[in-house]
């Protein structure tokens, strides 16, 4: 197996950027300082793949990058959350569960 698909078989964040981020079209955005390459918007899963693998992308941007796009997509359903608490009486607890097992 070429080395880079077996890398990126088995790297949890590059599977979630291929699978979830970019066939939502969601762009991910990277933050970083101007000596570390500055800030860069990718908006397709081949950029992030060609500068992960070239080394123009660090692991650690990478899950910072997209710990906070999924923060930001996901804030809708915390805020729907957020106001509708009781919403949680639909899933029972694990003490629950195990108590009626």
């Amino acid at each position: 197996m070429d080395e880079i698909k077996k890398v990126q078989q088995y790297n949890p964040m590059l599977n979630w950027l291929e699978m979830m981020v970019f066939p939502a079209n969601r762009q991910l955005q990277v933050f970083r300082p101007v000596a570390y390459g500055g800030d860069k918007l990718y908006s397709t899963f081949e950029e992030v793949k060609e500068d992960y693998f070239s080394g123009n992308l660090h692991p650690s941007d990478l899950k910072s990058a997209l710990a906070n796009n999924l923060i930001e997509w996901f804030k809708p359903i915390k805020s729907f959350a957020d106001n509708n608490i009781d919403i949680l009486d639909l899933f029972p607890n694990k003490s629950t569960q195990s108590q009626n097992t």
